[in-house]
């Protein structure tokens, strides 16, 4: 497991995934949104996260990813990930992996 830098605060507690392109007023190709769900189907289930757990960059961080179409398709990722789980989204709150040790800011936030 690598940590990266995806989503201040959330890097070492959270799998980030890039999609190539915007998605502001487009939506992904079909293709690139069904490999997606297969993706996040594969993560969810090596490390037990439930669908209802997918979320976009913009729900931790002040950013424009993954795009407001991308954004609003998110409630059809974690169904086509729930189907390819073999159930459907529960409500929970998030619970992200915890094996990695945690962020440590690079500097001192302000007081």
């Amino acid at each position: 497991m690598v940590r990266a830098a995806h989503c201040i605060g959330q890097n070492s507690v959270a799998i980030g995934i890039e999609n190539e392109g915007t998605y502001m007023t487009e939506e992904p190709p079909e293709d690139q949104f069904s490999t997606l769900a297969d993706l996040c189907a594969h993560i969810c289930r090596q490390y037990g996260v439930p669908a209802s757990e997918i979320h976009g960059h913009r729900d931790f961080n002040s950013t424009d990813c993954p795009g407001d179409t991308l954004y609003a398709m998110l409630p059809k990722l974690r169904e086509d990930v729930a189907r390819r789980l073999g159930n459907t989204p529960p409500v929970s709150l998030p619970r992200w992996p915890t094996n990695l040790p945690l962020d440590r800011p690079s500097r001192k936030p302000p007081a």
